[in-house]
């Protein structure tokens, strides 16, 4: 009887270890795709991306009074160097970030800068982004290469916000609202869409549910 409970127990540990969430396991949910491709849409919700590139008390004053569920931002390495503040207040309040770039061409013939951003951005996050997205959304051949290699993904959006007219979303819709100095959406009408729909993080408008640890890659 003693030897069959043994032999039933080490069945089940055997089984609890198969299913227990490795970080290789949680990369290839991250892999959203099977090879170097554009995530700009999901299926179950919607999720509201910022890509920011300027901002300052204003924006410190938002994000202290902004509650879950939290927008995705996008975050470009200059305004990262500059706003430490504002950086310190998004971790502590574990708020979703990703890097964004410049315009694609820029990188032609320059991975090196893709380099230096993802670098800067993982000295004051600690971790390597887990979304990047060029400022008009286009991926050159040998970048996508390169983010793939790196095990980051790449993230364009749906829809454009692009004035101050409230934008109509459906299931699956990931909106980006502009935060640059010269082409902003303001605060008042992020909050005005925020009230109107209820937002995703991305990982649940894309696989249907929550991804808790925000550690992989």
């Amino acid at each position: 009887m003693m030897r069959k409970t043994i032999i039933f127990s080490s069945f089940i540990l055997v089984v609890f270890l198969l299913f227990i969430p490795t970080k290789e396991k949680l990369l290839e949910v991250f892999n959203v795709t099977d090879s170097p491709e554009v995530i700009a849409k999901g299926t179950y919700g919607q999720t509201l991306t910022i890509d920011v590139s300027f901002g300052d008390q204003e924006l410190e004053q938002w994000v202290k009074t902004l509650s879950p569920p939290y927008p995705l931002l996008l975050l470009d390495k200059d305004w990262i160097n500059r706003s430490p503040t504002i950086l310190q207040l998004i971790k502590e309040k574990r708020i979703p970030t990703g890097l964004l770039g410049k315009e694609s061409t820029y990188y032609e013939s320059n991975l090196m800068a893709l380099e230096e951003e993802i670098a800067i951005y993982e000295k004051h996050f600690g971790v390597k982004p887990l979304w990047f997205r060029t400022k008009d959304q286009l991926f050159p051949s040998d970048m996508r290469q390169h983010l793939w290699q790196e095990q980051i993904n790449m993230l364009g959006s749906s829809k454009v916000w692009t004035n101050d007219k409230l934008p109509i979303l459906v299931k699956g819709d990931i909106i980006t609202a502009p935060m640059h100095q010269k082409e902003r959406i303001s605060f008042k009408k992020i909050d005005e869409l925020r009230a109107k729909y209820e937002f995703s993080t991305l990982e649940k408008t894309i696989f249907g549910y929550e991804i808790k640890d925000k550690k992989f890659p």
